[in-house]
């Protein structure tokens, strides 16, 4: 069933690699991606969902759609950032280090202050 839509639908194919491509950090959910690509719902699904089984996109727990890294679903980089934008295994938020600077805040406190 994939192999029809990659015939029935190249161009289209080709439009939503090469935006993936274009912003690696692109992430869409469904209604997005039907509104950028100009498709129906139910085309836009399977649009998606074959890329996704291709290993070329990846769908997150929130319904959000983004590009692989090119190591694959298998990598450690790609389930990392997964996990960052709130993918299947994503437990609970991230938790950047907290670093003191040599003013004794916090590295979290530096960037909200702007420095």
């Amino acid at each position: 069933m994939k192999a029809i839509h990659f015939e029935l639908y190249p161009d289209i194919l080709k439009r939503i690699r090469g935006e993936y491509a274009e912003m690696p950090g692109l992430s869409l959910n469904q209604a997005q991606a039907q509104r950028l690509f100009g498709v129906d719902p139910g085309t836009c699904c399977e649009l998606l969902g074959a890329l996704v089984d291709e290993g070329f996109l990846s769908r997150t727990a929130r319904g959000t759609y983004l590009r692989l890294p090119a190591g694959g679903a298998g990598s450690s980089t790609a389930k990392a950032e997964l996990r960052r934008r709130g993918g299947a295994d994503a437990g609970a938020p991230p938790q950047w280090p907290r670093v003191r600077t040599r003013f004794g805040r916090t590295s979290r406190d530096d960037r909200a202050i702007g420095e």
